[in-house]
């Protein structure tokens, strides 16, 4: 029921609209079960079977709902497909292909050989690695069945160097893939080892490997994700200028392929993101602007396209209102997230959810908002188990130690701090700012002097000014030095950051 409640919601209208006109066309005794289920469940708000059972009333599809679900699912990817053919260059490959099987089934090799050329020529301009070694086992296929043995010699000369440059490109493309998605991993768990992966292949293996593949690429599939792990390794330094040249050769390589290249959209898309983010960490806002408004014009295109822009704006709406206390308000900010997330959270992924959830929990952090800070923490550490961005799952545990102090919570503070420590020590080595914050809160929880608490304080803001001067740019998730400053002056942290922040 799930997944075909959410094939239906991501519907457009034009596919809407294609699935009403095909269905018309293949209905049976003049009646269609198929949209009839189909309008019951757009129907529906709560996607369970009693609710579409209540929808659908005393029509004869209740009494083998499931088998009339699973017919509609099938037929509606059918319909899709048929919609959608033809609309990129790997849609045109695979008609190609398609048209060749039906030609070979009635024994005219020579037409399907002409066909499974075409798309193999196709496969070839567009780099398309996976679709060339299908192709050229489709084309051999056809060869051996048809028998001519001097034009098999032929195409055995032919094609060797060819087959040969492009068994060598998927190889290291492949090698590549690998390398990239372990080196993607260990970026995401942030510096913490996974001893699973690294027992099987350690990352200085990986490393050497793409050192070795990296000196002889040739094609720009190949370099592009080249340049994808080199930017991956800058980040992993917080060298984001380095990161951004590499993302630079990977957009500029994307914009001179044609507009029906396999992935061209997205992958600018996808590019766009990680430059926009290594712009925002080195505080260039005019090309960041820049970028974002490139990115607003981008069509959505598909919903692929319209979740990774939302992904992308809603971030940066957050970080907006928190640091320059621009744009809408935290709550309705909420309410977007909510309503996001009640329609497409499964599109999004959990990992994905964890860094706005953070960042709203930031932001009502700041507006002190303290219970709906709590509720989006929570949400955040119910990840916990989750080796994934333990960066983020780190500073939430520290904001929610900061955040028991805030709201009174002081005999909490010592076993929530020494908790919070042991996790840490678990993942990595801690901080000195870390053991900092640690002591400061415990020396405030037990003592009731203000004139106690100010100093401790002080010392505090000092010591993290201090540190954030030494620091990398992302060493530090939140700004203590400011929530310090807060309370030594007694003045609203979101006063503080329109002060020091946004100007």
């Amino acid at each position: 029921m799930k997944s075909l409640f959410q094939l239906i919601a991501s519907l457009d209208k034009g596919e809407k609209r294609y699935i009403k006109i095909y269905s018309s066309r293949h209905i049976i005794m003049g009646n269609s079960n198929d949209m009839e289920l189909f309008d019951a469940i757009s129907k529906l708000q709560n996607p369970t079977d009693e609710s579409l059972k209540a929808v659908l009333g005393d029509s004869k599809i209740v009494k083998h709902l499931s088998l009339y679900k699973h017919i509609l699912y099938k037929n509606l990817l059918r319909c899709l497909n048929s919609y959608h053919t033809g609309k990129n260059i790997e849609d045109e490959i695979l008609d190609l292909y398609k048209s060749s099987r039906v030609l070979y089934n009635k024994c005219l090799y020579n037409d399907a050989k002409k066909l499974i050329k075409k798309a193999r020529k196709l496969a070839l301009d567009n780099e398309s690695l996976g679709l060339y070694s299908f192709l050229r086992e489709a084309e051999t296929q056809i060869q051996e069945r048809q028998f001519d043995l001097q034009e098999f010699k032929e195409s055995i000369l032919d094609s060797a160097d060819e087959q040969r440059e492009q068994t060598k490109k998927t190889i290291e493309y492949l090698q590549l893939r690998q390398i990239s998605n372990e080196i993607y991993y260990q970026s995401r768990i942030w510096g913490v080892v996974d001893e699973e992966l690294s027992n099987r292949h350690s990352p200085q293996k990986a490393l050497a490997e793409f050192e070795k593949i990296n000196k002889s690429l040739q094609s720009d599939r190949a370099k592009m994700l080249a340049w994808k792990v080199s930017s991956l390794l800058a980040c992993g330094k917080q060298d984001f200028k380095s990161s951004t040249e590499h993302e630079l050769k990977i957009l500029k390589t994307l914009e001179g392929k044609p507009d029906d290249y396999p992935g061209k959209t997205e992958e600018i898309l996808v590019t766009l993101h990680r430059i926009s983010w290594n712009y925002y960490v080195l505080r260039d806002h005019k090309k960041l602007d820049k970028i974002l408004q490139r990115i607003r014009k981008m069509d959505d295109a598909s919903s692929s396209i319209a979740l990774i822009k939302f992904q992308l704006f809603i971030n940066y709406e957050l970080l907006a209102k928190v640091n320059q206390n621009h744009g809408p308000s935290a709550d309705e900010l909420e309410k977007k997230i909510e309503g996001f997330y009640a329609t497409s959270s499964h599109a999004l992924g959990a990992q994905r959810m964890l860094i706005i959830n953070y960042n709203l929990a930031i932001l009502f952090f700041v507006e002190g908002n303290f219970q709906k800070c709590e509720k989006w923490l929570n949400r955040v550490l119910e990840n916990v188990n989750k080796k994934v961005h333990t960066d983020i799952l780190i500073s939430s545990r520290l904001l929610q130690l900061t955040l028991k102090y805030e709201m009174g919570l002081y005999p909490l503070i010592k076993y929530v701090a020494l908790s919070t420590k042991r996790y840490i020590k678990k993942l990595r080595p801690l901080k000195g700012f870390e053991m900092q914050l640690f002591n400061t809160l415990i020396k405030l929880s037990s003592t009731k002097d203000e004139l106690k608490r100010k100093k401790i304080l002080m010392k505090f803001h000092e010591d993290m000014v201090e540190y954030k001067k030494q620091a990398k740019p992302l060493d530090i998730a939140f700004s203590f030095e400011l929530w310090a400053k807060s309370k030594i002056t007694n003045v609203p942290l979101r006063k503080v950051f329109d002060k020091e922040v946004r100007h």
